[in-house]
């Protein structure tokens, strides 16, 4: 897929002519929601994408006959009520891209047994209760809990909270709040760090309404926005950074372009990482000393170290529970792994869990007799030099715990790539390869810290860099999008 999926403009000498109404910076999937809804209210939207393909981490590759997805292993909130689902129904995405689930959808590996997530809520109820008898109305209550708390008690009781407060409500066996700690490794946070508010829409989304996937790939999903931003009328160009924002007398009037070509606009959308917007492009001399004190006091989420594989699988079976088995050989000690990762610490040796992300379900590339799998753990962000001594290894060490689930792994690997946190930040530039934005703890939970409006005049942002009690991820960067598109509309009348 290239570049006939979105609008190049061909001129570049044209733009210092051309006045937009807005330009947003970044076709991740934050970017694209927003764009398109705001081309489709009538107004002239350029993105700019430094990339050569649209999507930030919301895409696809594919390698030697298999297709990977960079960091995705399922989509959450597109049940037929979900404001997500209404959100892209609008832009009649769903004719363009076909969304399948898994059932199970995730499921995890608890010594020699097996807890599924299914799409039956009460039959994945009755799966906990059957391991765990003696919690057997904590886990009724808990459940009972993250389907019936909306998001305004949520926030009310348990806006200044960490997550370990709720599971202790609930439960006493350390091995089952370990088992309930597990899904936090998209966090990279400990029960007792990570916002309760974030962890609860977490696991309310995973365990009731997770497991979905766009047929073809995550990749399929960003193209098919890019496609309508260009029927509406967007306008994209690629493999362009923007160099800086012009600013004069604290408003924004347009951004630089490679080359110091000027692009005007009556407004300007930052869907890509806040300090980069704030220090790189704006600079601190047109900033005040108070926001610049609280953006460099902001922490960023965890990152992730991945290893795609493609597997021939010869006579063995192929993987037909989940799209994502997590596993790892104590439940009891993740707090203390997730709270080393998040301080900076990374020891080789802990058994941090394994998130194996596998394309079942999906065949439209892959062929009958080939899996094409991902080995998934949260690490913090480590010097070049680090990552060069050592990714080799770190891989050959989730292989080999891979085999605990899936034994045919070693002899029949063809096809071995490894992303380390450095080519995370390449491919986006966030702040330390972070995947979810900022940390979701207490403390940066709350729109006084980075908001859609920002002390620039008309310099506005979308994507998983506000402070937005959701923790990140693609379903809270396209309600962000959303967000922001309808503020400026508001903004413009």
């Amino acid at each position: 897929m290239k570049n006939f999926y979105i609008n190049t403009l061909t001129n570049p000498k044209g733009l210092k002519k051309d006045q937009y109404d807005v330009i947003i910076i970044g076709a991740g999937i934050g970017g694209l929601v927003c764009g398109c809804y705001l081309a489709k209210a009538g107004l002239k939207v350029l993105i700019v994408e430094k990339n050569d393909k649209p999507g930030g981490y919301c895409q696809s590759f594919e390698r030697d006959g298999y297709r990977f997805d960079i960091i995705t292993h399922g989509l959450t909130g597109f049940r037929r009520t979900s404001p997500i689902k209404n959100i892209l129904d609008k832009l009649n995405l769903f004719r363009k891209v076909n969304i399948a689930r898994a059932d199970p959808a995730d499921v995890i590996i608890y010594g020699d047994r097996k807890i599924h997530f299914w799409n039956d809520t009460k039959r994945t109820i009755d799966e906990f209760k059957e391991i765990f008898p003696h919690e057997a109305k904590g886990i009724e209550e808990f459940f009972k809990f993250l389907s019936i708390t909306n998001f305004t008690s949520l926030y009310y009781n348990y806006r200044n909270d960490t997550f370990d407060k709720i599971l202790n409500n609930y439960f006493k066996d350390k091995a089952l709040k370990g088992i309930f700690t597990s899904f936090l490794g998209v966090m990279g946070l400990p029960t007792f760090r990570v916002s309760a508010i974030s962890a609860t829409i977490l696991y309310r989304e995973v365990i009731f309404d997770g497991g979905y996937y766009p047929i073809g790939g995550v990749g399929k999903m960003s193209y098919a926005l890019s496609e309508i931003f260009k029927e509406y009328g967007g306008n994209c160009l690629i493999s362009v950074r923007v160099n800086r924002l012009k600013i004069k007398n604290k408003k924004v009037e347009g951004v630089i372009l490679d080359k110091n070509e000027f692009v005007s606009s009556k407004y300007v959308i930052s869907a890509c990482d806040g300090r980069q917007t704030f220090f790189d492009l704006i600079g601190k001399n047109n900033l005040p000393k108070r926001f610049i004190n609280n953006l460099e006091k902001l922490l960023p989420s965890t990152t992730v170290f991945i290893v795609f594989l493609g597997v021939n699988r010869n006579d063995q079976k192929n993987i037909k529970e989940g799209r994502a088995i997590w596993y790892t050989s104590d439940y009891t000690k993740l707090d203390e792994i997730y709270f080393n990762i998040y301080k900076g610490h990374l020891n080789l040796k802990d058994d941090n869990i394994l998130c194996i992300f596998n394309l079942f379900g999906d065949t439209s590339l892959i062929s009958k007799d080939k899996d094409a799998i991902t080995l998934i753990i949260s690490v913090p962000y480590k010097t070049p030099q680090y990552w060069l001594r050592n990714k080799e290894q770190i891989a050959l060490n989730l292989i080999n715990r891979a085999t605990n689930v899936i034994p045919y792994f070693l002899k029949n690997i063809t096809v071995k790539k490894i992303i380390t946190p450095l080519s995370l930040y390449e491919w986006t530039l966030n702040y330390r390869g972070a995947v979810r934005g900022w940390a979701a703890i207490p403390e940066q939970i709350s729109r006084d810290k980075l908001y859609i409006e920002t002390p620039i005049n008309n310099l506005f942002l979308t994507g998983h860099w506000l402070t937005f009690p959701g923790g990140g991820g693609i379903p809270i960067a396209i309600y962000l999008g959303y967000n922001t598109a309808k503020w400026i509309l508001k903004f413009n009348q």
